[in-house]
């Protein structure tokens, strides 16, 4: 798989957005004890959630967008759930994923199917303008791997950056921060023989997410 470098560019730049909010309250937070170091407990927890907000985002993206397990190497479901509720904590976006031990035939993902995995969970996650819920769902079937995911709540919808980003002849012209990921994740898909497919309610109150990547 060749990614051009404007891609890349692009994902950095979504790198950075999703990063500079917690960086900068950490930044208020210390100007807020200089301008009052008598009382610094309040601006000590903003930091603190916020550097913990930023740990929790830079260990999804490593594995999201960058070579952590490996480019080749196995990761472990439970990993990529923890991850994903990890970025998720917080927010507008709750995640519902069993525990794969009970819920799922699946533990082990190839790095290509988790870096999808992860990139479709937070693109699901911008279907939810007003929040609600995402719901994970692995399984061997017959054939290969399917992964389905559901993200349900108000006004659930797909942009028309998205629809974009997902199409087979999307062009780089077409591409932004805010849907170059799923441009990468449809790219990943492909790469391991799948097609990711996108369907919303007519209703607005969900979006369905489905992949299925064949036994090679």
């Amino acid at each position: 798989m060749q990614i051009d470098v404007k891609v890349v560019q692009l994902m950095c730049s979504r790198l950075c957005h999703d990063l500079v909010g917690s960086t900068s309250a950490i930044n208020a937070g210390l100007e807020m004890i200089r301008e009052d170091p008598d009382d610094p407990m309040g601006p000590l927890d903003l930091m603190n959630s916020s550097a913990s907000q930023m740990t929790r985002r830079l260990a999804f993206f490593r594995v999201a967008f960058g070579l952590a397990e490996g480019a080749k190497g196995p990761a472990s479901v439970g990993e990529i759930r923890d991850l994903s509720a990890g970025l998720l904590q917080g927010g507008k976006a709750t995640l519902n994923w069993p525990d794969t031990g009970s819920h799922s035939n699946v533990a082990i993902l190839p790095s290509e199917i988790a870096k999808v995995c992860l990139n479709l969970i937070l693109a699901a996650s911008e279907c939810l303008p007003r929040g609600g819920t995402i719901g994970v769902h692995l399984a061997e079937i017959a054939g290969g791997t399917g992964l389905a995911i559901e993200a349900r709540g108000q006004s659930a919808r797909i942009s028309e950056d998205m629809t974009a980003a997902l199409t087979p002849d999307a062009s780089l012209e077409q591409l932004n921060a805010h849907n170059v990921h799923v441009f990468f994740a449809q790219s990943l898909a492909r790469a391991a023989s799948g097609v990711i497919e996108f369907q919303a309610d007519q209703d607005g109150g969900g979006v369905q997410i489905a992949v299925l990547f064949p036994n090679r």
